[in-house]
């Protein structure tokens, strides 16, 4: 007897398994939460076309990192090195050209070089000459203005009788303005045939055409060059060149036995015995005060004044008496 076959339904689970087996294909990326699983991609596809499928997310989702050499990299640091040496290779001789130029400029070059033309003389009188400076600073000619040796030029100067030194400034961008520090004549040393010879504060012979000797102290002697080889008249000379030119113009001669009796007669008639040159300034003071009071003094018979010891000077009529 034929057995009757009952169809039974499939349970709902199989169906949906067998639904999900024939919508699924073996390389489809399993989905989660939205997300495409790159390890089911189809290898068959380009890199480009599989990162635009859907599945995979979209382009920029996977990027194949750069493979970096070592030795290229190592090579380009050394690159990078040699670009730097070179650069601070290139400031430093630049820069030591910029120096050396300027150094040439301003010292070796004729952009600054002294021309006598250019100096301007000051301070000269009859007895120290723009000429005698003249023949010192020629020696300086063409030398840059920054290299004019002051010091040398002013020791020259001074070894000139009747000056001292000078002082020098420069003018940009050839000159010099020279200040020469010149004196009159300390004294003027006269011999019995009434021949002078001016001589400055050191004793020194000096010369001039036709320069005045007025209001110069005379000092008597009986030879020139004897006479500046003696104390006695190197002490007179001392004591001139100490005086004040107010009180120094008014000496109408000067004596001088010894180094310690140098005497001076004033034109109005006082006589000033100032022993040495000691303590000068203080001695100047007390023959300045005590002219000043004889003077204003009625019925005064005192013509000598006694400085040599300024703490105890003495007054006397004449240089007989000792009162």
């Amino acid at each position: 007897m034929p057995r009757r076959l009952t169809s039974h339904p499939a349970p709902a689970s199989s169906d949906r398994s067998a639904q999900s087996g024939r919508s699924r294909r073996p390389d489809e990326p399993r989905r989660s939460d939205g997300f495409a699983d790159p390890r089911r991609l189809r290898s068959d596809a380009s890199l480009s076309d599989r990162l635009d499928q859907p599945e995979a997310g979209g382009t920029g989702m996977a990027v194949r990192p750069k493979v970096i050499s070592f030795s290229e990299r190592q090579e380009e640091r050394k690159k990078a090195g040699r670009r730097h040496l070179i650069k601070r290779v290139l400031v430093l001789v630049l820069i030591l050209a910029l120096v050396f130029a300027l150094v040439w400029g301003l010292f070796f070059s004729s952009l600054l070089s002294m021309r006598v033309g250019d100096v301007t003389i000051e301070g000269t009188n009859a007895w120290v000459t723009k000429d005698m400076i003249a023949s010192v600073v020629k020696e300086q000619e063409g030398k840059s203005i920054l290299l004019v040796d002051a010091n040398r030029m002013s020791k020259e100067v001074a070894a000139i009788p009747g000056a001292s030194g000078i002082d020098l400034r420069r003018r940009p961008l050839h000159g010099l303005t020279i200040t020469v520090k010149a004196q009159k004549p300390t004294a003027i040393l006269k011999d019995p045939s009434n021949q002078m010879r001016p001589v400055d504060a050191q004793g020194r012979m000096m010369t001039a055409d036709k320069a005045s000797v007025q209001g110069i102290p005379v000092i008597s002697v009986t030879n020139f060059d004897l006479a500046l080889r003696t104390n006695a008249v190197k002490e007179a000379i001392k004591v001139l060149a100490g005086l004040p030119e107010s009180l120094r113009s008014q000496i109408a001669s000067t004596t001088a036995k010894t180094q310690d009796s140098v005497t001076t007669t004033l034109t109005n008639g006082y006589i000033v015995i100032w022993g040495n040159s000691s303590q000068i300034a203080f001695k100047t003071a007390v023959v300045q005060r005590t002219l000043q009071t004889l003077r204003t003094t009625d019925g005064n018979t005192y013509r000598v004044i006694d400085a040599s010891a300024p703490d105890n000077p003495i007054v006397r009529q004449s240089l007989e008496t000792k009162k």
